[in-house]
């Protein structure tokens, strides 16, 4: 009901309807999300669980890692014929882990 009322908001709303949306407005998600994991994690099988996020993992960021690699060197490559703004240097390759730094 939260995620309807804080979606709905008329344009000749009284002035308490604003600060009602408002408020649901900050909540309405965060409860939203608490809910959603709660439950999946009471319905859900750990081994289920870890095989998917295994899946994920592999569908996800195996390409990040590929194209990561494949952009930083061309970009490396293009930076000895031209000026690029944001070239990296050969350490790109190791903070492609934990940065988006090839973007």
């Amino acid at each position: 009901m939260l995620l309807v009322v804080g979606h709905f908001s008329p344009p000749a709303a009284p002035a308490w309807s604003g600060l009602l949306h408002d408020f649901i407005y900050t909540l309405h998600m965060p409860v939203f999300m608490a809910m959603s994991g709660y439950l999946y994690a009471a319905s859900s099988d750990r081994r289920a669980t870890a095989l998917v996020l295994k899946k994920k993992f592999l569908r996800l960021m195996v390409p990040y890692f590929c194209l990561s690699v494949l952009i930083t060197t061309v970009k490396l490559a293009a930076s000895q014929l031209v000026t690029l703004e944001n070239a990296g240097d050969p350490l790109t390759y190791l903070r492609v882990f934990y940065l988006p730094e090839a973007a």
